[in-house]
């Protein structure tokens, strides 16, 4: 926690800020820390966060504030070259952070890949795409990093390299996104390590594969409020929630570093069951024997 002392000093002595600021920013700081497990987490945890707060009914306000000490605190990080970027700087601030995570329905989901044109490369390539980050939950920042070697088509794994000192994970993909990735490798002329690269060999960056999912959620009539690579993350994690999978399970999958993350999703999966079995169980109501 060296980090957040130097951090501390800085508000104090540089920023001259009042005690009782320093104090909300040093404990939103050090909230966001223990939710992620390290001192400098990435941007999708810090998306997570904000989700994780608003699902236990943090205010508005009060996310926007915690917001606010976190950027703070990349500033920090970024002036003493610790970090290159500053995560939070190009993160929409919404008037509302009150909704917990979107995801879309099976239907949508169908809808979705169902508008890509896989009459060639490039439509293969979205095709695949889309269908490994929904058979997945990769994180975006995972699905770009992905290299050729990661892929194991025989046992239907993926091996997702957290880098920096971080434990490596081992997803299992469906047979629908192994189908598409074999099909974009078989025709893909490219010359790169990485799976998924746009002209002249580069990767596709984050931006780019957000750009790739609006547009197709445009044809499919999906409102774009509600897409993102992100949102296949929730809609992989919120199904399998659904269908049964238990939590610790889904905690492995997405890699998360503490339940406390994957926690989020039974906020939305708890009503959804509910309606299911208040719709199916045949003993739904209560019935007089009089």
């Amino acid at each position: 926690m060296d980090r957040i002392k130097d951090f501390e000093d800085y508000l104090r002595y540089t920023e001259s800020l009042s005690e009782n600021t320093i104090i909300s920013y040093i404990n939103d700081v050090k909230q966001l820390i223990d939710f992620a497990g390290k001192s400098i987490p990435e941007k999708d945890t810090i998306v997570d966060f904000i989700y994780y707060l608003s699902s236990r009914g943090i205010n508005p306000t009060s996310i926007r504030r915690k917001l606010s000490s976190i950027d703070k605190y990349f500033e920090f990080l970024k002036a003493r070259k610790v970090v290159e970027e500053n995560p939070v700087e190009d993160l929409i601030r919404p008037k509302v952070w009150d909704r917990l995570p979107k995801y879309l329905t099976v239907e949508e989901i169908h809808r979705l890949t169902g508008t890509i044109d896989t009459s060639n490369e490039t439509g293969i390539r979205d095709r695949a795409i889309v269908e490994l980050l929904y058979a997945s939950g990769l994180r975006v920042s995972e699905l770009v990093s992905l290299r050729i070697e990661d892929v194991d088509f025989e046992n239907r794994l993926l091996i997702v390299r957290e880098g920096k000192g971080g434990k490596d994970r081992i997803v299992p993909i469906n047979d629908v996104a192994i189908y598409w990735l074999k099909k974009y490798l078989s025709i893909r002329k490219k010359n790169s390590p990485f799976l998924f690269c746009g002209r002249k060999d580069i990767k596709l960056t984050r931006q780019r594969i957000w750009q790739i999912i609006k547009n197709y959620a445009e044809k499919a009539n999906i409102p774009i409020s509600k897409i993102s690579p992100h949102v296949l993350r929730h809609s992989f994690a919120t199904h399998l929630l659904m269908g049964g999978l238990d939590l610790r399970s889904l905690q492995e999958l997405l890699g998360h570093t503490t339940i406390k993350t994957t926690e989020i999703y039974t906020h939305i999966a708890n009503p959804e069951l509910e309606r299911l079995f208040i719709k199916f169980h045949p003993r739904k109501k209560f019935k007089s024997s009089r």
